[in-house]
């Protein structure tokens, strides 16, 4: 996992398409490792503009792991504001609205705290309705 702290940015390349293809295939490496670094290209990708299902695949992978019982879920705390962004990024793109979507609830239903924080930055941002 070493190569996202290396590598900065990540190329968007068939090499770095398969290697994020086999972290979705095989997530329970991503529980013996920090994530961090990968949280943070992931990140760069989708704000280039790349990848945004790959990039969606991945996340979701990694609260997959969260899911099981382990001291991973408490290092998600860490990058719980990045995988918001992310989660909320992918919902303004019309190919992974509902990923996106599906990707903040399942970080609401892990309890991130940052969850909560969005939700009520989000709350103060719609206008009143009338009674």
């Amino acid at each position: 996992m070493d190569v996202f702290r290396f590598v900065d940015p990540l190329p968007v390349d068939p090499a770095t398409r398969d290697f994020l293809d086999t972290l979705v295939k095989y997530p329970t490496v991503l529980r013996e490792v920090g994530t961090s670094f990968l949280i943070d290209r992931l990140k760069d990708l989708l704000s280039d503009g790349n990848e945004a299902q790959r990039v969606c695949d991945v996340a979701s992978a990694i609260l997959r792991v969260a899911r099981e019982p382990s001291d991973f879920r408490t290092s998600l705390s860490h990058t719980a504001d990045d995988l918001v962004h992310i989660a909320l990024t992918l919902q303004r793109l019309p190919q992974t609205r509902s990923a996106g979507l599906k990707l903040f609830e399942d970080l609401m239903e892990l309890e991130v705290y940052a969850v909560a924080t969005t939700l009520g930055e989000l709350d103060r941002r719609l206008p009143s309705s009338p009674n």
